[in-house]
């Protein structure tokens, strides 16, 4: 019997110990490096799907032999580190013992779902970047992979390269090649999640919208005092100077609703009613809308749904709002804002009674974008205050806020919706867009400084987790400095674009600003972290079959002073030859090699280049029509040897002028031009420029063709 009992403990305790050693391997093994020192193969396996394979060479005087064929000493490591927030990182490190004057040499390929090359770690306060398209700057450390929110790192390297090839299915692969004496891959599972702090990321779920809104807004322009007509008003305006460059929306902000006393809402208004219009908007609110509509634009709108004043309604319902504690006193915004109580999105109730019933209202009236205000004080204040109660419920406030914004996006599926003000990490996922920052203003301070401010902390973000909204815009009171300061930065980055001047008050010189970063360029970022001071200078990469090329503003949001900008800390092969002009002056500065001494900076202004390689052929230098300088509106570009044809296609603007600038080498000259529609004008008057101009009556693309001849 004795036997059997212990042969019954060994049977129940066996499987017991196979399980926590499978559960082990499974929490611990999730990625392997595999190195095979014979023949050089080297992968990474994570999640069982292989995401790098390749084979490590060794270069001695500029041949590369693969293992098999060198007697080569290689010392390769592997340990595991602890990075922020606890996150783990396995790394293997590579380091060539012999021959002394050789290189190691990786060629393989790296493929991720949504994934890009980037720099997922390696502070740069130097210049911050973003791209559209694939990156293909010598800056970018690694690889990125949205979907699986996993990082790929290599340090130590000499030459890095990561080329996107192709994508399968949902996944994107990249040709990787990495050369030196030593190197480490740092292997970082949940990047964002973990070692960025966003604990409630999961990219999984949720996408990026394609397509982000690009608006006036009322807030700034007329505050809490904004009439029916005053939106009417703008949005012809809108539509006769803005629409066709690409703005999308009318944004209706506070001061539309019953209840608004003209002014800023600060207390909730015990009277107050999200379902209508008060006596300023007598149309109602789905006139409104169809107006908008009429004009070509969507129509936003502003709400700030959460909080309440009225002890009345609340002692009606009074299960429906926030507590500090289990039958404790109400959970308050500290500064009163928005509240001062606010509604318990445990309750369903609650949502439905007092949450929805505005933005459910003003869905059905039409409304398009809804503008969702109070946040900060809705969850890092009231819900915030409110942990116990919530503890005492079996959740946690983080659980009901997020709980509650789901039923918000599902009131209003398929419409644009932002949170507002604040960044709210525990909301990832949800809206479309958060505001990343406070409110903005004309002048230097609260405008363009502080947008950059916000963005170097929190551009990391955009397009990645929301599309960040570094608020809106407002040239008005701005000096031309700057107002091309905060509008370069904006177009540059892709990120939320809204204005909010009196439309009707804007010199010809701010409109023209505003249609220079209409419509906003889809980015991604390339530095993957928060940055721990504002850079001086600001990247946009743009990539394009027929081109690459970066548009670089040197700025004065920094108190470091650049003099000369050096092509290889823009990520540039300093050892060639690039053509830089300068898009707001108009004028080339000429062609460099290694680096350019840039225009001095006058008092908060910014010069904004255009860097495209030379050519031995005449090539696009620029296009105004967009700050990206091409990026927008070129649709094509191809240079014929055989017959010296320069061959375009854009897309230009009815009835507005649209300028390329061609490089054209010494001892080339233009023999014919020839357009698909539309007229144009030609200026040669600059030795080395040819500036074709064209126009047309119709949103239409234009084929356009250039033909040389050389002097003899």
């Amino acid at each position: 019997m004795r036997v059997h009992r212990g042969g019954a403990k060994q049977i129940l305790i066996f499987p017991i110990i196979v399980f926590f050693l499978i559960t082990a391997t499974a929490i611990f093994a999730q990625e392997s490096f595999i190195f095979n020192h014979n023949n050089g193969d080297f992968r990474i396996v994570y999640q069982a799907q292989t995401i790098l394979k390749g084979e490590l060479k060794v270069e001695v005087n500029g041949i590369i032999h693969s293992l098999e064929n060198i007697n080569a000493q290689i010392n390769y490591r592997e340990r595991r580190e602890t990075g922020p927030n606890n996150g783990i990182m396995k790394i293997g490190s590579f380091r060539l013992e012999a021959p002394e004057n050789g290189n190691l040499i990786f060629q393989g390929t790296i493929q991720g779902k949504d994934a890009f090359s980037a720099n997922p770690g390696e502070q740069n306060n130097h210049v911050i970047r973003a791209v559209s398209g694939f990156s293909k700057s010598r800056l970018n450390t690694g690889i990125y992979s949205r979907k699986n929110d996993w990082a790929l790192l290599f340090n130590g390297a000499e030459e890095k390269s990561f080329e996107f090839t192709k994508s399968i299915g949902e996944m994107d692969v990249f040709n990787t090649r990495i050369k030196g004496r030593t190197f480490e891959v740092y292997f970082k599972p949940d990047y964002y999640r973990t070692h960025l702090g966003l604990s409630y990321f999961n990219p999984s779920n949720f996408n990026i919208v394609p397509e982000q809104p690009m608006g006036w807004i009322s807030w700034k322009a007329y505050q809490a005092t904004v009439t029916e007509q005053n939106i009417r008003d703008a949005a012809d305006w809108c539509a006769s100077n803005l629409r066709q460059f690409g703005l999308t929306h009318i944004i209706l902000d506070d001061g539309w609703f019953i209840g608004s006393k003209g002014s800023a809402l600060y207390h909730v208004p015990k009277n107050v009613n999200w379902t209508k219009g008060n006596e300023r908007f007598s149309s109602g609110m789905k006139s409104l809308a169809d107006y908008i509509h009429q004009t070509g634009f969507k129509a936003g709108i502003w709400l700030s749904p959460f909080g309440i004043s009225n002890e009345d309604i609340m002692a009606e319902h009074p299960n429906w709002w926030v507590r500090q504690n289990k039958n404790g006193s109400w959970a308050v915004s500290n500064s009163g804002w928005h509240g001062p109580y606010f509604a318990d999105g445990s309750i369903d109730s609650a949502v439905r009674g007092w949450i929805l019933k505005g933005i459910t209202a003003m869905n059905q009236a039409g409304y398009d974008f809804f503008k969702i205000d109070g946040q900060m004080h809705v969850a890092h204040e009231a819900y915030e205050q409110g942990s116990d109660y919530f503890k005492s419920k079996g959740i946690t406030w983080q659980q009901v806020y997020r709980q509650t914004w789901q039923s918000i996006m599902n009131s209003v599926s398929g419409k644009f919706v932002l949170s507002c003000w604040s960044r709210i990490p525990e909301n990832v996922g949800n809206p479309h867009a958060i505001r990343i920052g406070g409110d903005k203003d004309a002048g230097w301070e609260y405008g363009p400084k502080g947008t950059a401010e916000d963005l170097a902390k929190y551009l990391y973000e955009h397009n990645i987790c929301w599309i960040d909204d570094p608020d809106h815009i407002v040239l008005g009171g701005c000096t031309l400095a700057e107002s091309r300061s905060w509008t370069s930065l904006v177009g540059l980055t892709g990120t939320m674009f809204t204005f909010s001047d009196i439309p009707q008050s804007l010199s010809a010189e701010k409109v023209e600003m505003y249609r220079k970063i209409l419509p906003t360029i889809n980015t991604r970022p390339l530095e993957l972290y928060k940055m721990t001071s504002t850079p001086p200078l600001w990247c946009l990469e743009v990539n394009r079959d027929f081109d690459n090329w970066l548009v670089v503003a040197n700025t004065c949001f920094s108190d470091a002073k650049i003099n000369k900008i050096d092509f290889a800390e823009l990520g540039l092969d300093p050892s060639k030859e690039y053509m830089v002009y300068d898009f707001w002056k108009k004028q080339l500065l000429g062609v460099f090699s290694k680096e350019f001494t840039v225009n001095e900076l006058q008092e908060h202004d910014v010069n904004v280049y255009c860097i495209r390689q030379k050519r031995d052929y005449p090539w696009v230098v620029s296009v105004d029509r967009h700050i990206s300088q091409g990026g927008i509106s070129l649709k094509g570009l191809s240079y014929n040897d055989s017959t010296r044809t320069l061959s375009g296609t854009s897309r230009v603007v009815p009835n507005f002028n649209y300028n390329v600038t061609i490089y054209k080498p010494e001892g080339v000259h233009y023999r014919q031009i020839s357009l698909s529609s539309g007229d144009y004008k030609i200026d040669i008057s600059q030795p080395s420029l040819i500036d074709l101009n064209m126009i047309s009556v119709n949103d239409t693309l234009i084929n356009w063709m250039i033909s040389f001849q050389e002097t003899k």
